[in-house]
């Protein structure tokens, strides 16, 4: 029977309880999909680097028809969302200062004036570890 995703995917690397004991390679990029946020794949990242390297591994484990899948800043590579999308997938990606272009870019897009495209927002406020978190998000149907 083929598989059936559910809609989102999330990847990321993580350091797991216990690796450091195990010597290099023990660190693996996951993908995590509802409802639980099982484990889906995950591929070990060699010591001295990062799961850049390895995503596209996770990526080819999985299928990604009619998932959206959301990753870190770190992830946000054009390699990477090409991949997606050649697979029938979508993307969420987070872009911050470690790519400057990308995100001036971005942020014209935003401070245009909507071009007969629909733009939606939501806000969200979180309190908690000694911090309070604000989260704009903005759609937008513009290329």
């Amino acid at each position: 029977m083929p598989e059936t995703p559910e809609a989102a995917m999330a990847v990321d690397g993580k350091t797991l309880r216990g690796s450091r004991s195990k010597g290099p390679g023990h660190a693996p990029v996951i993908g995590l999909g509802p409802p639980s946020w099982v484990t889906l794949t995950q591929q070990a990242v060699a010591a001295k680097t990062n799961e850049i390297k390895e995503v596209e591994t996770v990526l080819s484990q999985i299928v990604l028809t009619g998932r959206v899948v959301t990753m870190d800043a770190l992830l946000t590579q054009r390699a990477v969302a090409q991949t997606i999308v050649d697979a029938g997938g979508d993307y969420i990606m987070i872009v911050k200062e470690n790519q400057p272009q990308l995100k001036a870019d971005i942020e014209l897009v935003f401070t245009l004036p909507p071009a007969g495209d629909r733009q939606e927002s939501v806000r969200t406020v979180d309190v908690g570890h000694g911090r309070i978190e604000t989260r704009n998000l903005t759609t937008s149907e513009a290329w």
